[in-house]
């Protein structure tokens, strides 16, 4: 008779440790803190204005008025967006060390329920870990600078727009000011976007980094792409997993390679998997904002479902 498979929960257990740790550092580590900054900059400019203007709030906004709003506005932004992008290559750099952590911590829980051994990994020493987390730090500083920028000239165009609208609409300089603290709440959702995105990718690549430093001491060790997708079934585990996500999941690539989209996606079409195809390779997840897929150690002695692709399609190693 074949070998019965041990249970694949702890591999579960995981992945949901993963996604745990990355809302953890988004929703109480890293939101809350950038809110306070966006809000209070913005709150504080509204202020600011009133007090200059303060003779002549009842007054109709002008367009000479409106040039001094944005000056203000763009002497704001660049302050500000320094102070957002701090902030998240603090948090960024903390996901990169729980990140290395873990997979070390993982790596040992998997090979004991999986094969029996016991294995170490140098990864989450000290001179190591250090050494790991800087590979990429540069990198990331200047994502975190370029994301704030982008997001602070889209807000700066906003509030353009609705100030030349309250000209038109004959606001008052009062109403008019009143747009900058409105419009910035509507577009905080962007700044959460780059937040959780940015979180995940500094994770997803020190993960990256430390399957590649941990196939040293373990050679067949890979690394493998997780969406949210049970295993057992194949099935998504909710209504948000696209046909793409499901598309990658499973694959495995050696420690030092990088994910492709394959040829044979099912409910695709061909421009659509073309498109994705163009779109890599990808080191780690995420490939996109808000992705919720996840990287992990994978090796053939655990028995959990994976493929390679070969010549555009999947085969099969696990399943």
């Amino acid at each position: 008779m074949p070998k019965a498979r041990k249970s694949l929960q702890p591999f579960y257990d995981v992945l949901a440790e993963h996604r745990r740790q990355l809302d953890r550092l988004a929703t109480r580590r890293a939101l809350p803190r950038m809110k306070r900054l966006y809000e209070e900059a913005h709150d504080a400019l509204a202020r600011k204005l009133r007090g200059r203007m303060r003779s002549g709030l009842g007054d109709t906004f002008t367009a000479h008025q409106q040039r001094i709003v944005l000056a203000q506005l763009k002497a704001g932004l660049i302050t500000l967006n320094g102070r957002m992008a701090g902030e998240l290559s603090d948090v960024t750099a903390e996901a990169q060390t729980e990140s290395i952590r873990s997979l070390a911590r993982n790596v040992r829980r998997l090979e004991l329920h999986f094969t029996g051994a016991e294995v170490s990994l140098p990864i989450d020493e000290a001179w190591k870990l250090r050494q790991l987390v800087g590979r990429r730090r540069a990198a990331l500083d200047n994502m975190h600078q370029r994301s704030m920028a982008r997001w602070g000239a889209r807000l700066f165009a906003d509030v353009h727009e609705r100030l030349s609208s309250a000209i038109a609409q004959d606001m008052t300089v009062g109403e008019a000011i009143e747009v900058l603290p409105r419009e910035a709440a509507a577009q905080w959702w962007q700044g959460e976007r780059i937040a959780r995105t940015e979180i995940s990718w500094a994770y997803g690549q020190a993960t990256a980094d430390g399957i590649e430093e941990a196939a040293e001491v373990v050679p067949d060790m890979m690394k493998r792409w997780s969406e949210h997708v049970n295993d057992d079934t194949g099935q998504p585990l909710d209504d948000r997993v696209a046909p793409d996500s499901l598309a990658m999941h499973g694959q495995v690539v050696e420690a030092d390679g990088e994910f492709e989209f394959p040829e044979d996606a099912d409910d695709m079409t061909e421009k659509e998997i073309e498109r994705m195809r163009a779109a890599g390779p990808w080191t780690a997840p995420p490939q996109r904002p808000n992705d919720r897929a996840v990287l992990q150690p994978w090796r053939k002695a655990w028995g959990i479902p994976a493929w390679k692709l070969v010549d555009g399609r999947k085969v099969w190693m696990e399943r």
